[in-house]
């Protein structure tokens, strides 16, 4: 007896033991089908992920390197006046480093919403502007 089905689960009272049961291998087949393809198209996806990530990070560490350094000198100036302190050969202005910082916020949002092609296209203006 290898289609054995209990009546209960097969409301529709037409259908023999032997169709439910195909009925059932079907869907159990198409989830296992969709499962699978679900792991492979994560796993694709993620072979690239990182790389925004790794870009954000230059992003900000190039913008840092346009202010002048930490010393004691700046250590007992206003707090005010250290956010405003950019060295003498920066590259970028007051005003690209705004621009810069919002581009970074949208593309940190991409990034976590799982838009890595967007992101890494979203990057390269203020990239470009870094001399990254």
């Amino acid at each position: 007896m290898p289609y054995v089905l209990d009546h209960s689960l097969c409301p529709i009272g037409s259908y023999s033991n032997r169709k439910a049961l195909f009925a059932k291998d079907i869907l159990v087949l198409c989830c296992q089908t969709i499962l699978t393809c679900s792991i492979l198209a994560l796993s694709i996806s993620t072979a690239d992920a990182g790389q925004c990530a790794a870009n954000i990070a230059a992003v900000d560490k190039a913008v840092k390197e346009q202010y002048v350094p930490w010393t004691w000198r700046t250590f007992f100036m206003c707090a005010v006046c250290l956010g405003n302190l950019l060295k003498d050969d920066a590259i970028v202005t007051r005003k690209e480093i705004y621009q810069i910082g919002n581009i970074r916020q949208m593309a940190i949002k991409m990034e976590r919403g799982g838009f890595e092609k967007e992101c890494l296209d979203l990057l390269k203006g203020p990239m470009r502007t870094l001399r990254i």
